[in-house]
């Protein structure tokens, strides 16, 4: 991976995080507040790895538990907060190979921009352009 795109990437994964929390500031499972965004179709997915309609705001402890030994219980509350059909329908759609490129990762960094600076403004948290690494 060319040191741009590792760059880009950095900067649009921070941004769908940041995207995602501030859509979901309770975790999904449990109610807690969320400070982890997690990808509902494994991010390795590259079609939906930027998507934050595809991310769900989710706490330090349920988190932990998608990537312990109960993955196979973590992913079937998964499926139940998300039904079991959406979830189906995501993975079927999204798993295939692909690979952005240098000015598509540019696009969708301006767009999970634009889509923070409209959340935290509506959810009244300053948007801070220094946040996002560079």
């Amino acid at each position: 991976m060319s040191k741009e795109r590792t760059k880009l990437d950095a900067q649009n994964i921070a941004l769908f995080s940041r995207c995602v929390r501030a859509r979901e500031p309770f975790c999904f499972l449990c109610g807690a507040p969320s400070n982890h965004a997690h990808h509902l179709v494994p991010r390795e997915w590259q079609r939906t790895r930027y998507d934050p309609n595809f991310g769900r705001g989710i706490c330090l402890d349920c988190h932990s538990d998608e990537h312990s030994l109960r993955r196979k219980k973590f992913l079937a509350k998964v499926r139940n907060a998300v039904g079991a059909e959406a979830y189906d329908a995501m993975q079927k759609r999204y798993r295939v190979p692909w690979k952005w490129s240098i000015a598509e990762l540019k696009e969708i960094r301006r767009r999970l921009k634009h889509e923070l600076e409209i959340l935290e403004r509506n959810w009244g948290r300053p948007f801070d352009p220094s946040d996002i690494p560079f």
